[in-house]
């Protein structure tokens, strides 16, 4: 069942806390997660005033900077209340923390995406090139879309934590942690993508 409520705001709200939590339990960083919506829409994620930010994170190759944004939208049913979609995701892992910084290694979805020339909806891109035998140019997975199946949230921060060392705030309480924030989206937030 997705995120419903009796206004756009009321589940934007629902949705910017559950994220909050989760995002705070596990990345240390006291930057808000905030939601900057209108009417329809919201983007949710680490601001500082009304500027989306990527956060500082330490990890066992340095110092990195993490971006989170998710774009959503409250659509009315008929009995009057409004459903929350996820219109567009990204996740990034930046070398520098500069809005317009090129990622190291991005998770992307676009609902809005249909055929055509359009790159596939759910895609990660790394700033890597791979050699390919007896070619003189490789594949620049930083110009490829190479397709993914929806990226939660939760295991890209299970990667932060296990593969690059990130000391989550809530300690050795992280497993649970994602794994009760996953459970949540499963069953209580999500739809079919």
């Amino acid at each position: 069942m997705p995120i419903v409520g009796k206004t756009p705001s009321a589940c934007f709200t629902t949705f910017r806390d559950h994220l909050a939590g989760l995002l705070h339990a596990t990345i240390p960083t006291k930057v808000p997660v905030l939601a900057d919506a209108n009417a329809e829409e919201a983007h949710v994620g680490f601001r500082q005033g009304e500027a989306p930010v990527a956060v500082p994170i330490d990890t066992n190759r340095g110092r990195l900077f993490f971006w989170v944004a998710q774009l959503v939208r409250a659509d009315q049913l008929k009995d009057g209340s409004y459903k929350l979609s996820t219109l567009n995701y990204w996740y990034r892992l930046q070398a520098s923390d500069g809005a317009r910084s090129q990622a190291l290694i991005r998770w992307e979805y676009d609902r809005t995406l249909r055929g055509g020339k359009n790159p596939c909806r759910h895609h990660v891109q790394q700033a890597a090139t791979i050699d390919v035998p007896g070619q003189k140019d490789g594949l620049d997975l930083n110009k490829l879309h190479v397709p993914t199946g929806w990226v939660m949230i939760e295991e890209v921060l299970r990667f932060l934590i296990v593969d690059l060392g990130v000391r989550p705030p809530c300690g050795k309480n992280w497993p649970t942690v994602l794994d009760a924030s996953a459970t949540v989206f499963r069953e209580k937030f999500s739809t079919p993508h």
